[in-house]
């Protein structure tokens, strides 16, 4: 059986996004949410997330239903929310829409499709869990990043 899992969304994704409608019109739940990071654009004209490296929780893997169950993991207690909302150069907070999904099967399968996500080889995006804070609170949530995050440099302390 799949498990349930959440997803971290940006750019193209959100609702009103270009691919909202085929790959999460069935989200049970859309729910307003920040995450630290940076956007820029792709030279294709994508959006694509830059998020600090000490926040990263888990890399995806081919194992998309253990992933999944990843989602349920504590955020560790060194990322408080008092310093996650803090803004540390060169990172700031991208908003987004938190998405619910009741089964990660098969659009986890289908979304790392669509990010060019190929688990353990070279991808133009990496699928990894972050925290997010939505809703009062920092979450374990999926989302797909620039796999050259670690090229920024900064003093932030998470």
């Amino acid at each position: 059986m799949s498990s349930p899992f959440r997803l971290f969304v940006y750019g193209t994704l959100k609702q009103g996004g270009e691919y909202h409608d085929r790959f999460c019109s069935d989200a049970v739940a859309v729910i307003p949410c920040l995450v630290q990071g940076r956007i820029f654009e792709r030279p294709e004209g994508y959006p694509t997330l830059f998020v600090p490296p000490g926040i990263i929780l888990a890399h995806g893997t081919a194992n998309r239903e253990a992933d999944a169950a990843r989602c349920n993991d504590p955020v560790p207690p060194h990322l408080s929310p008092q310093s996650y909302l803090e803004a540390c150069p060169p990172w700031g907070h991208v908003f987004g829409q938190l998405m619910l999904f009741r089964k990660a099967l098969p659009h986890m399968e289908r979304l790392d499709a669509l990010e060019d996500f190929f688990p353990g080889k070279p991808s133009i995006y990496e699928r990894v869990l972050v925290p997010v804070w939505s809703q009062g609170q920092l979450l374990a949530s999926w989302t797909y990043v620039s796999p050259h995050s670690h090229r920024f440099e900064s003093d932030c302390r998470t």
